[in-house]
């Protein structure tokens, strides 16, 4: 069977034409999840937790005075693990940013959307923060269904309003989370710590992204996994028949049957506990949707309905396609194998970029529409304009001096300067030669502070 077909069986949902977030006329469907406490929700409550530490420490967190990461828009720069990376460093960044996007494919084709059901901060925050919180104070999922559609009443409007009081403090913190990867902390607390008024374009921002955080874990919530990020409809191209993915053993629960004259059944008593607890809202027994965010909640479901009926657990489990139906599961495919060259290639290239990477660059940009004049004694006067990059974090002088060729004077109304780090400047050089010069190349030389010198080679423009 080609990859095609497989990846059909796998997302194709047969019985529904509509998300499960939806009704059949496209209203919105609330979904109310229950939890399905065992031995995988357990993994991830652990791991979910660490993970908030590290998605509020990690700005915090400097290496050498500099950030582990910050992707610096208003000084449009990126700090990788302490180091600065400008826009000049194109080659470089598309590296890291190829080097991402190729991970992530690396592991969908192993492990399916493990990203998605245990480490998205999307997943992290509203099956472990939000929905928790909203739990504690509106109760049961019957209860929550129950509330929403009663009339409006104290008591509602009591638990509502506490509700969204709460939602909103943490979207704010979330949304100063959010924005501390992009501005830097120390910005980011000037904004928090000053009046609103003192900066209020700043200010409109921060609510702006709390707005937008309300939005998403109070209304948009799993919808955000199955209509907003494109991931979800990639995974169909990146699964094959070998990929580990959440899945119902078929073969092993059908017939499907209740009640106790099971004679002839499959081990599925439809007892509907991996759709009660899906925070989707999917039947994964109708295969692997889009929807399906690899969080395991059926799987500890069934595995406790599996232990009430004296059968063993399983019934729903992390599988592949190929095991399901008694096949030989191949880790290294050509897929997979592909995906794991071109990454550590990437990665490599990555590393030698990093590793070659001088603190400061310059370069000779020429006038093409005017490569040359003449000046009055009759010498060649050639005109380029330097630019000069500081790309290191610290303020730096710089010296521009001519070396070659012999004969010729060098005008550099500006040879001594001093970059802030980030900084650039063009300088502007005249090149005089004598009128018999017939050079073809000449050097300038740059000096950054006390450890690097730079040989700028630069043609030169001369009659013919």
């Amino acid at each position: 069977m080609n990859d095609q077909s497989d990846n059909q069986d796998f997302c194709l949902n047969p019985e529904d034409d509509v998300l499960a977030t939806l009704t059949s006329d496209g209203k919105r469907r609330w979904i109310y999840p229950r939890v399905a406490r065992g031995f995988w929700l357990q993994r991830r409550t652990v791991l979910a937790y660490l993970l908030i530490v590290v998605f509020v420490a990690v700005p915090f967190i400097r290496i050498g005075g500099e950030p582990l990461f910050l992707v610096d828009v208003i000084n449009q720069r990126l700090h990788l693990f302490g180091k600065p990376f400008f826009a000049t460093d194109s080659a470089l960044l598309l590296f890291f940013g190829l080097s991402v996007v190729v991970s992530i494919m690396t592991v969908t084709a192993y492990l399916g959307r493990a990203w998605c059901g245990w480490a998205c901060p999307q997943t992290v925050y509203l099956e472990f923060v939000f929905r928790p919180i909203e739990r504690w104070i509106e109760g049961s999922p019957a209860q929550m269904s129950r509330l929403d559609q009663t009339p409006l009443s104290l008591n509602k409007f009591s638990k509502k309003l506490l509700k969204y009081s709460i939602f909103t403090v943490l979207c704010f913190i979330l949304a100063n989370t959010f924005l501390s990867y992009f501005v830097g902390t120390d910005r980011l607390i000037l904004w928090v710590t000053r009046s609103p008024l003192e900066h209020p374009e700043s200010f409109a921002v921060v609510v702006f992204v709390t707005g937008l955080m309300m939005f998403d874990f109070c209304y948009f919530r799993e919808q955000m996994c199955s209509i907003a990020c494109p991931y979800a409809r990639l995974q169909s191209a990146l699964l094959d028949r070998n990929s580990a993915i959440v899945a119902y053993d078929y073969a092993r629960g059908e017939p499907r049957g209740r009640g106790k004259d099971r004679d002839g059944k499959g081990d599925c008593i439809e007892c509907g506990v991996c759709q009660d607890v899906c925070p989707a809202g999917i039947d994964i027994r109708k295969g692997l949707q889009l929807e399906c965010i690899h969080c395991t909640q059926c799987i500890d479901g069934c595995d406790s309905i599996m232990e009430k009926i004296g059968k063993p657990p399983g019934l729903i489990r992390y599988a592949t396609k190929a095991s399901l139906e008694n096949e030989k599961v191949r880790i290294f495919r050509p897929r997979t194998l592909l995906y794991s060259v071109v990454l550590v290639g990437l990665f490599s290239g990555f590393l030698s970029l990093a590793s070659g990477r001088t603190e400061y660059e310059a370069q000779v940009i020429r006038d093409r529409s005017a490569p040359y004049s003449l000046l009055s004694d009759g010498r060649i006067s050639n005109h380029l304009n330097i630019v000069v990059r500081n790309k290191s974090e610290r303020a730096e002088q710089f010296i521009l001096r001519g070396v070659s060729p012999l004969g010729a004077e060098f005008v550099i109304p500006d040879n001594n300067f001093t970059l802030a780090g980030g900084g650039s400047k063009t300088v502007h050089v005249f090149v005089n030669l004598p009128a018999n010069e017939r050079a073809l190349q000449g050097e300038l030389e740059v000096v950054a502070g006390d450890d690097y010198r730079k040989l700028l080679l630069f043609p030169v423009s001369v009659p013919q």
